[in-house]
């Protein structure tokens, strides 16, 4: 991975070509050092939220498929429900006409009309549920790609703070070195 943030840190090591050869090679080394272990940071930060990134924009997608699954899910519960509804509708009507019950008036007739809205309430029921449940992986799913985004910026300002703190951790170390 190129880093081009790092030239400034390369300018400064330039400036110390004066002073003598044995302090010019310790200070060339810890300046190395202190280089490839903030750019070793950056790198590993920058990968992190990458990879972070990638699970984050992985849950969204298997969320966004759950809700899929929950609203499948949920038309068959209904129609299942549905069915249910209307045997026992059947089972209702058998039972009154067995018993010469006319079943267009009087008690039976509410009898089965409240069924029949008793059974209308359930499968609307069911279907709500199923909304529900796909909303709330809806909203998980936002939320991922949202931190998705979130940890790959992590990753870059981390990356920044590494590159900031090895610089300065390198001019410490030579404003040491210079005054010792």
């Amino acid at each position: 991975m190129c880093l081009p943030f790092l030239a400034p840190l390369g300018l400064a090591l330039g400036a110390s070509a004066s002073a003598s050869a044995s302090t010019a090679a310790a200070i060339g080394t810890m300046a190395a050092a202190t280089v490839a272990s903030g750019a070793f940071s950056a790198y590993s930060s920058i990968e992190q939220g990458n990879f972070q990134s990638k699970v984050a924009k992985n849950n969204a997608i298997t969320q966004n498929q759950l809700a899929e699954a929950n609203i499948k899910d949920g038309e068959a519960a209904e129609a299942k429900q549905r069915l249910a509804n209307a045997q026992i509708r059947g089972e209702q009507r058998a039972a009154l006409g067995a018993n010469n019950v006319a079943l267009d008036s009087g008690s039976a007739s509410l009898v089965l009309q409240d069924t029949a809205q008793l059974g209308e309430l359930e499968a609307q029921t069911v279907r709500t549920n199923a909304s529900r449940a796909a909303f709330g992986n809806r909203v998980s799913a936002t939320n991922s790609i949202s931190q998705s985004r979130l940890a790959s910026s992590a990753g870059q300002m981390n990356a920044f703070g590494s590159i900031l703190g090895s610089g300065a951790s390198l001019s410490s170390d030579l404003t040491a070195m210079r005054a010792g």
